[in-house]
């Protein structure tokens, strides 16, 4: 978990740099459908890109765009 974490909270499951899962409290839909896409394509992250990020939101976009 990286970040301020206010008002939600998302977490990724990382192995190596490839997500092997993800979980945000109380997404909105455009959150659901994107953490599908992520479960589905498991991407390579940019780990660094990762950990500046300072929102649940900004994380989950940046995973979701890997």
């Amino acid at each position: 978990l990286f970040g301020n974490m206010e008002p939600k909270l998302s977490a990724f499951w990382i192995d190596g740099s490839q997500v092997n899962g993800v979980f945000m409290e109380s997404p909105n839909e455009e959150d659901t459908a994107a953490m599908k896409a992520i479960a589905t394509k498991q991407p390579t992250v940019d780990m660094a890109a990762l950990k500046a990020a300072t929102t649940a939101d900004e994380a989950l976009k940046i995973v979701a765009n890997a």
